[in-house]
């Protein structure tokens, strides 16, 4: 196999593995709610064979809206996003809505290294989601929760941008496992991050806030 094989196969290989978690995340979607139609944006989407996968082998049944030019798609959003916030209240913006959406997944780092994700990727903003951990050790009275900016699939905190961290003390020693920790997750409309940990049971709470720039989606 010479170079530009291997170089094709590379691509294949990487667009099938794409393809996958696109059709998970779908499912999960769909799991949900009823998709009646999809809208195809980004450079990618002009290759007939991306538009095959995705209208035949995930979105079966649900009619595909094709962008005449997808590669410009996301900067055309982001200047009808930054007119809007600017105060352009020109006509042709009337029939515009603009939300903002987090380009990155936000996790936790754990015990083992690893981040676990608390709150996902491409969810519209305002975005607020609450997830439970517990002690990795007996008798631990203090947690520490570092958060970090992860891509797509999560990832170990070596690949990840650090947000901050917050330190709760004072928590009742109690066998692992049996202390259960809130840790939520806030995205506001304004790009602002906030991170609380609490423990219910003692009404004990803490956490920090930060800004990030979000993706702009217009429609």
């Amino acid at each position: 196999m010479n170079s530009e094989h291997k170089i094709a196969a590379d691509k294949n290989s990487r667009m099938k593995e794409a393809m996958k978690v696109a059709e998970m995340k779908v499912a999960q979607i769909q799991a949900q709610v009823k998709i009646d139609q999809i809208l195809l944006s980004g450079g990618s989407l002009i290759l007939p064979e991306i538009q095959r996968a995705f209208c035949n082998n995930i979105f079966v049944g649900v009619a595909p809206v094709i962008i005449a030019d997808p590669s410009t798609a996301a900067v055309r959003g982001a200047a009808v996003y930054a007119a809007l916030l600017g105060g352009d209240r020109n006509k042709q913006f009337e029939d515009f809505i603009v939300l903002s959406a987090t380009n990155f997944a936000l996790g936790v780092k754990v015990t083992d290294g690893s981040v676990k994700t608390v709150l996902q990727q491409n969810l519209p903003c305002p975005a607020r989601v609450t997830r439970q951990f517990t002690t990795s050790v007996d008798d631990q009275t203090t947690v520490v929760f570092e958060v970090y900016e992860t891509g797509e699939q999560g990832g170990v905190h070596e690949d990840a941008a650090f947000l901050g961290e917050v330190v709760l003390s004072g928590l009742p020693p109690l066998p692992k496992g049996r202390l259960v920790l809130d840790v939520t997750i806030n995205v506001e409309t304004n790009h602002r991050i906030a991170v609380k940990v609490g423990y219910a049971q003692l009404n004990m709470e803490k956490g920090f806030t930060v800004s990030k720039v979000m993706t702009a989606i217009a429609s």
